[in-house]
């Protein structure tokens, strides 16, 4: 069914056995996605699966098809803790490949068909969020143009990569958290500045009300003032014209007296005269 069937293992971290028939899974834990990552050699598809967390992942890899030749190797990372040279075990089913990656450790699948490839992996009985759970290799000769080749030091990069992402969204969570507490601060600034405002703008409308009370009060004084001197000013004229009167009076009543004494000389001088005539 399957053909030659070539497993060949390079040790520098040993790989510990992974349950045969897949993963099994249950929530979902918090650690880093394996990095998963393909390359083309010589028309054949290469898989890498990194694990940069600190404890191992049991990872699975199915697909559909058979295979002709299939290579695994295992590299170390960072880590160094006097397991090297331990023996390699994995588990090869017709479509499915199953292995554990110990902590900070790469493996490399080779010789694989041209398809699509899905992953699985749990870390302590957890199931491991992936953020690529499927890869397609097109490396035959009639994909030659579409090779790709990924580096040991593309995958460190990469790593760094997404710890440098974390670091970033931290920083930016903190800026943003600064920025709503100065925005805050400053809301409430303004808000005191409104406050003091709207409390102003009473005071000088109160203000405004009395100024306005008080020029009522000063323009009804002097109407008062103006009548009582309109008042005193007809009643002088009045009282003038009473003199006038008075005076035209006594002028009259002088004119009256001086001809009635005018007259009583006329008479008395007449009757003198008639008695002179009569004797």
């Amino acid at each position: 069914m399957w053909g030659a069937v070539l497993l060949a293992f390079l040790v520098v971290i040993g790989l510990t056995v992974a349950s045969v028939g897949g993963v099994a899974t249950s929530q979902e834990t918090a650690h880093d996605s394996l990095l998963i990552e393909s390359e083309c050699v010589d028309d054949a598809g290469t898989i890498t699966v990194t694990n940069p967390n600190d404890a191992a992942a049991e990872t699975n890899v199915i697909w559909e098809g058979t295979q002709s030749t299939i290579q695994v190797t295992a590299e170390a990372g960072s880590q160094t803790d006097g397991t090297a040279d331990r023996a390699l075990a994995t588990e090869l089913d017709p479509e499915s490949l199953n292995v554990t990656i110990p902590a900070d450790e790469t493996v490399t699948i080779s010789g694989l068909e041209d398809g699509t490839y899905e992953f699985a992996a749990v870390i302590d009985g957890k199931e491991l969020t992936l953020d690529g759970k499927e890869l397609t290799l097109e490396c035959g000769a009639d994909h030659a143009d579409k090779t790709t080749t990924t580096t040991t030091e593309e995958v460190d990069k990469a790593v760094a990569e997404k710890d440098d992402k974390v670091v970033a969204e931290k920083d930016d969570k903190k800026d943003a958290d600064e920025k709503d507490e100065k925005d805050d601060k400053k809301d409430a600034d303004e808000k005191d500045e409104k406050d003091v405002d709207e409390k102003d703008d009473k005071k000088d409308a109160d203000e405004k009300d009395v100024d306005e009370k008080d020029d009522k009060k000063d323009a009804d004084e002097k109407d008062v003032d103006e009548k009582d001197d309109k008042k005193d000013a007809d009643e002088k004229d009045e009282k003038d014209v009473d003199e006038k009167d008075d005076k035209k009076d006594a002028d009259e009543k002088d004119v009256d007296e001086k001809d009635d004494k005018k007259g009583r000389r006329r008479e008395g001088r007449k009757g003198r005269e008639g008695r002179q005539e009569g004797r």
